[in-house]
């Protein structure tokens, strides 16, 4: 692929990475193009404690992670977003807000659920928080359909390097435990 317009980014440089990560996670890494042959899609599925796990990643769109976990326990519907000014301002009027232990995550995220105590014994953990703020998580989401409940995370595109991608691998592991563990 040739250098473009902003917002596309040559995923093809992150494929040995990529590929490294499959081999630790024992994943399923497909390269896939589209017809035109300009660009890429990054996709490795895992499973990990009967969850299924898709990491995607192409040259226009930055990592997203999709996590089903069937036959949950888990009714929680939440929502960690970055928050700007607008948000702040109206989330003063929501009822569903919730803050966590850290003052670092709460000034740069909202947290929304109606399940206070489940969200935050996931938020609250200093290793998720830790994660959360040095990958610049954008966003964190989970919902039940049914008898099972999925997890969708936005990551940012400086996820570049083997390290970071696996801070991800081990933040989607830590949602898994903690949500299977939500009764």
């Amino acid at each position: 692929m040739q250098i473009g317009p902003v917002g596309i980014h040559d995923v093809s440089k992150k494929k040995e990475i990529w590929n490294d990560f499959a081999k630790l996670y024992s994943g399923n890494l497909k390269v896939i193009k589209t017809k035109s042959k300009e660009f890429e899609r990054l996709q490795l599925t895992f499973e990990f404690q009967g969850a299924s796990i898709v990491f995607i990643e192409t040259d226009t769109k930055p990592l997203r992670v999709e996590i089903e976990l069937p036959n949950s326990k888990c009714d929680s519907k939440f929502l960690l977003s970055e928050s700007d000014f607008m948000d702040k301002a109206l989330s003063f009027f929501s009822s569903k807000k919730v803050t966590t232990n850290s003052d670092e995550l709460n000034r740069n995220y909202l947290l929304k659920s109606k399940n206070e105590e489940f969200v935050k014994s996931l938020f609250n953990d200093k290793k998720i928080q830790t994660i959360i703020l040095q990958e610049k998580i954008m966003m964190i989401s989970g919902i039940l359909r049914q008898t099972t409940f999925y997890i969708e995370m936005a990551v940012n595109r400086d996820i570049n390097n083997f390290d970071k991608l696996n801070n991800i691998g081990l933040l989607t592991k830590m949602i898994i435990e903690k949500t299977y563990a939500n009764k």
